[in-house]
């Protein structure tokens, strides 16, 4: 064999060689996305997680070569890495990465946060790093969950990696949704009204209801099937037929006796007069 065909027959054999990739972070969506990835034919390498505590729970689901909770070089041997801390602790810990890069290829590497951009991970870029963000738009409560429910479920990428991005998503099995750094935002914040916020706001109304000795099973009968109702409505029609109730009736003494009542509950009432004032300016825009 000539040279030249020996080097082609190396490049052949480099190109195709399976990409490989390790995470930061044993954190629920990094565990469910390492998943997705292995599963596209993509290897994993090393999870890196602060404490060891968690990395025992990503053995189920992804089987890494290396455990450990020392960010080492090796890390950097991978052709993708995927961040997935805590938002508070991404900044650091690019920083502590871009100081491991030495290598002339640059390696590719996303966060996986739904508000902040690529640009947190700017120390990695200046070290040569190309980089991105990519974050499912899904609640993933456990990582079973995600598993089950990440499949078609829409994936936004951001950031100079963001071709990349969309189509290592598609191959993952997700909807690739391309995105700039604010509409990535704004869908962040929706999602927390939206899922976060209504969780929390389903959980004080059931506390509230178990306060006045109405029983746990007996206040999901009844509310539970109300508040999906209204999640299909809101979705499915125009805000004035969708909107029941006193302040789409224009019952203003109903909504004074509720005020009135919630007393014994600051926090529902404070809320409750934010959603008063919210729909009441929605309703005002509608009859503009």
């Amino acid at each position: 064999m000539t040279a030249p065909a020996f080097k082609e027959a190396i490049a052949d054999q480099t190109d195709s060689r399976p990409e490989s990739f390790s995470v930061l972070g044993a954190s629920r969506v990094g565990i469910v996305l390492a998943h997705f990835m292995q599963k596209a034919g993509l290897q994993p390498q090393i999870l890196w997680n602060h404490r060891a505590a968690g990395l025992s729970r990503a053995e189920a689901f992804v089987r890494f070569k290396t455990l450990t909770t020392e960010l080492t070089p090796a890390l950097t041997d991978s052709d993708w890495i995927v961040i997935a801390v805590r938002d508070d602790a991404l900044s650091g810990v690019a920083s502590q990465l871009a100081a491991l890069i030495t290598r002339p290829r640059p390696v590719k590497i996303f966060h996986t946060s739904g508000f902040l951009d690529a640009a947190v991970l700017e120390p990695l870029s200046r070290a040569g790093a190309l980089t991105g963000a990519m974050h499912p738009i899904l609640s993933i409560p456990t990582v079973a969950q995600g598993i089950r429910d990440l499949p078609g479920a829409w994936c936004g990428c951001e950031g100079e990696l963001q071709s990349q991005l969309l189509q290592l998503a598609a191959r993952m099995g997700v909807e690739p949704l391309a995105l700039s750094a604010d509409q990535k935002r704004v869908i962040h914040i929706a999602a927390v009204f939206l899922n976060n916020y209504s969780v929390a706001l389903i959980a004080a109304v059931q506390q509230m209801c178990t306060q006045w000795q109405l029983p746990a099973d007996l206040t999901t009968a009844l509310l539970r099937r109300l508040s999906e109702q209204a999640i299909e409505n809101a979705w499915d029609q125009p805000l004035g037929q969708a909107l029941t109730g006193p302040l789409a009736r224009g019952d203003y003494q109903v909504v004074k006796g509720h005020l009135r009542f919630l007393r014994a509950h600051p926090e529902l009432r404070t809320l409750y007069r934010q959603y008063v004032k919210i729909t009441r300016q929605l309703l005002k825009r509608k009859a503009q």
